[in-house]
């Protein structure tokens, strides 16, 4: 249990830290109109307190055409419970439940030096003009915490892996 508290504190720090990148124009030039009016904080406890708590096991933000949504998914008594979030006013656009394969493992809780969504953004468009962070993902994957990045720069669109450190792991075009 206590594991369990761990990482939904870790998460909770993740995405409270995530509020000023958000005030810096999380997706770059020009796209202020799609920037959530809601902070990655507030998403979780919106998606919490409908779930009926639980342990976020992941959380993004992403860019859609109508606007950001942020996706959260919460293990709680057997059951995966998936939360979507409008972005733009906090209400729920989607939730579903269903009972997590007997194969689930809970992921251990994520270090506790690893980089904020700032800093994970920033390493993701350094030296690159004129690119824009789309969605931003945090999640345990292949045995480490890892943040996924999709940027768009020139009409291409390219997939960064940070570990919790910063480091750069994979580089991929889509």
């Amino acid at each position: 249990m206590k594991r369990y508290s761990i990482l939904v504190g870790c998460l909770i720090a993740v995405v409270f830290s995530s509020v000023n990148l958000y005030a810096q124009g999380f997706s770059g030039p020009g796209s202020q109109a799609t920037l959530p009016v809601i902070s990655g904080e507030r998403a979780l406890e919106i998606a919490l307190n409908r779930a009926g708590g639980g342990t976020v096991i992941e959380m993004e933000w992403e860019l859609k055409r109508w606007g950001s949504q942020y996706d959260v998914e919460i293990h709680r008594n057997g059951m995966k419970v998936e939360v979507k979030v409008d972005g733009a006013n906090g209400n729920i656009i989607s939730y579903k439940e269903k009972r997590a394969s007997q194969r689930f493992v809970m992921p251990p809780p994520p270090p506790q030096n690893r980089i904020t969504f700032e800093r994970a953004r920033e390493a993701a468009l350094t030296g690159r003009n004129n690119a824009a962070v789309e969605e931003i993902e945090w999640k345990h994957r292949h045995g480490q915490w890892i943040y996924e990045i999709s940027v768009r720069q020139d009409g291409r669109k390219q997939k960064i892996y940070l570990d919790a450190s910063g480091r750069q792991i994979q580089r991929t075009w889509n």
